[in-house]
């Protein structure tokens, strides 16, 4: 709404601005107008508009407006996937910011070309423009940006194998983030360094990370983002066999994932549950939750309906009642016999 509001204000003040000849107006009004489009979504006539004021500024000679026309057309093609170009327009934004002095538009318009670069597979190129990047971010103090930037270089550093760098600039991005004092990028690298630890198989490390994004998430009331952290953390806590932990933490994420209305995911969650209600012998609960999971994979997902079938048996041998047992194995195995060969010995191995 606001995006077309502003569309129809920008078109009136560029009508405006042509017929009167005043070529920054027009300028302005193409500016805004980009903008418009943006906000809408229109990412291909954001650029068209973008570019054709940095046409008019460049004619008018009005450096500053077409610093920023460049940086946005170069936003907005990147957006529309048309790489090459987003990196030209941006690197002259870059060169216009620089040649102004605006310090801050030169960070933030080299950020974007190295996350253009990043996009485009020239990891290399952009590992070296994201550290000039860092450079100038420290060097103007922007704690708002600096955070980001770390988080860009660990994801770079994964790319080309470099965890140990990774871990490093993903610590130094959570540290970054809590000096700018926000929440809501402190919860974001928190999971980006958990992932990095993952990677290592610091197992230990990412279950602090994420039980502490999972908290910073909690505070703020963000319920996407709890669901996502803790949920990775009941599924650390699987690997580890720490199953009194992760019925707690895959309890969480069932009840998240509900309110979320996740019908995606919710099988493989109720899944996971009963695997951790099965190791503490839980065998009701287990029986419940792995049920559930077979109808919610069932006719979609034949392997994780086999799979789930088989945490059913188990329940059920677990009750005393060996009859049952054997009808949802008996199922388990027909389906998994050629699509998880071992998954059906499981089953077939407890049959009785």
């Amino acid at each position: 709404m606001a995006g077309n509001q502003t569309i129809s204000q920008a078109r009136d003040a560029l009508e405006v601005a042509r017929a009167a000849g005043d070529r920054s107006g027009e300028c302005q009004a193409l500016l805004d107008l980009g903008r418009g489009y943006a906000a809408a979504g229109l990412t291909v006539d954001a650029a068209s508009a973008f570019e054709d004021a940095a046409r008019t500024a460049r004619a008018i000679d009005e450096p500053a407006l077409l610093a920023k026309s460049l940086a946005n057309a170069g936003s907005q093609l990147h957006a529309s996937g048309q790489h090459e170009d987003a990196l030209a327009l941006s690197r002259e934004g870059v060169a216009e910011f620089r040649r102004l002095g605006d310090r801050t538009g030169e960070l933030r318009t080299l950020t974007n070309c190295a996350v253009i670069e990043q996009a485009m597979g020239r990891l290399d190129q952009a590992s070296s423009t994201a550290d000039q990047a860092l450079a100038l971010a420290r060097e103007v103090d922007d704690r708002g940006l600096l955070p980001a930037l770390l988080g860009l270089a660990a994801d770079l550093h994964v790319a080309q194998g470099r965890l140990e760098a990774a871990r490093t600039a993903r610590q130094q991005a959570v540290q970054a983030a809590r000096r700018s004092g926000d929440e809501a990028l402190i919860g974001t690298q928190l999971e980006g360094l958990g992932e990095v630890l993952l990677g290592q198989s610091a197992f230990d490390e990412a279950v602090r990370a994420y039980f502490e994004a999972s908290e910073v998430h909690r505070r703020r009331g963000d319920l996407a983002s709890r669901y996502r952290s803790v949920l990775q953390l009941g599924l650390i806590y699987q690997h580890q066999e720490r199953w009194a932990e992760a019925r707690s933490a895959l309890g969480e994420s069932l009840e998240l994932c509900g309110r979320l209305g996740d019908g995606v995911r919710r099988p493989f969650i109720q899944a996971s549950l009963a695997s951790a209600h099965l190791c503490l012998q839980e065998w009701e609960p287990a029986r419940q939750l792995a049920g559930e999971a077979v109808e919610g994979y069932r006719g979609s997902d034949p392997v994780g309906t086999g799979r789930a079938l088989v945490s059913v048996g188990q329940a059920l041998l677990g009750l005393g009642r060996a009859e049952e047992a054997n009808v949802a194995l008996e199922e388990a195995r027909g389906l998994l016999a050629e699509r998880d060969p071992g998954g059906a010995e499981v089953a077939q191995s407890l049959l009785r």
